[in-house]
């Protein structure tokens, strides 16, 4: 059983009815691998340690870098020479890209956008459609339409 078969296999016995859905999506993709904590896509040159999770809807791609306890869920996307890192948790739609930071507790989700010069830690929600391309935050919320 090749690894990627070994991936799948242990993401259907582990899931709960509806988690996964495959819809049109093929088993094998070129240049990219299914991530063994939880099975998303993860692209061959973006980096993703066995520690954090990668959902199986999820694309970590480019140069990116998933690592830590991290988690990213969903349909989340990690692009560009983005990192998530810590205890940070990406899911919804959310995508955290370009030279985005994410880290510590920061959680951005639903269909925000995380990208530029922007570093997101600590006790952070960013999430709606909320977009957020510089600065530093460390607390508080950013939300629904937003733009910082």
């Amino acid at each position: 059983m090749s690894e990627a078969e070994r991936v799948i296999s242990r993401m259907m016995l582990e899931a709960e009815p509806g988690d996964i859905d495959w819809g049109n999506e093929p088993l094998i993709r070129e240049g990219w691998h299914r991530h063994p904590n939880g099975g998303g896509w993860v692209r061959d040159t973006a980096t993703v340690s066995d520690t954090a999770y990668v959902g199986p809807g999820v694309e970590v791609s480019d140069r990116a870098q998933v690592s830590e306890l991290a988690r990213v869920a969903g349909r989340a996307r990690v692009y560009g020479n983005a990192e998530v890192f810590g205890n940070a948790y990406v899911h919804g739609s959310a995508q955290v890209f370009s030279d985005a930071r994410v880290f510590g507790t920061a959680e951005v989700y639903g269909h925000a956008y995380v990208h530029g010069n922007v570093r997101v830690g600590g006790v952070v929600r960013i999430h709606g459609r909320a977009v957020v391309t510089s600065g530093e935050y460390s607390t508080g919320e950013v939300t629904d339409y937003q733009v910082h």
